[in-house]
């Protein structure tokens, strides 16, 4: 019978806490309580899944195995009129969205300052009406 209660506190103790809740004492309910809770959490956080790496390795064997045609030399073009573009757009996106930060910045401070206020008058009519 003692082997079938330690298998039920075991497996099914957020069950065995409330069949057997009145004869525990302070200390076995505090413990049993913490395993049922503990229990439970294992139960309902699934566990992380590994991804299948066996996939890919076999891809890498297949590629490696190809052959690749040889280039005797390769040419690089480069267009610096759209890379000026590009940067200058980048710099543009880029101050703009720092502009807009600052300005929601200032709008969240402003905004718990006048939280702050509004709770340090409601306080101080506490203290008086005390």
């Amino acid at each position: 019978m003692k082997l079938l209660r330690i298998l039920a506190w075991l497996i099914v103790p957020f069950i065995m806490i409330f069949i057997s809740w009145k004869r525990l004492g302070r200390v076995a309910r505090i413990g049993g309580a913490i395993w049922a809770g503990l229990v439970l959490l294992i139960i309902v956080i699934p566990p992380e899944e590994n991804p299948d790496t066996s996939a890919t390795a076999k891809t890498e064997a297949e590629v490696s195995q190809e052959k690749t045609p040889k280039v005797e030399k390769a040419v690089a073009v480069v267009d610096t009129k759209t890379e000026n573009t590009d940067d200058k757009k980048a710099k543009e996106e880029a101050n703009l969205k720092a502009k807009t930060d600052a300005a929601a910045k200032k709008a969240n401070q402003k905004e718990v300052l006048a939280f702050e206020k509004s709770v340090y008058a409601l306080e101080e009519r506490v203290c008086r009406q005390l």
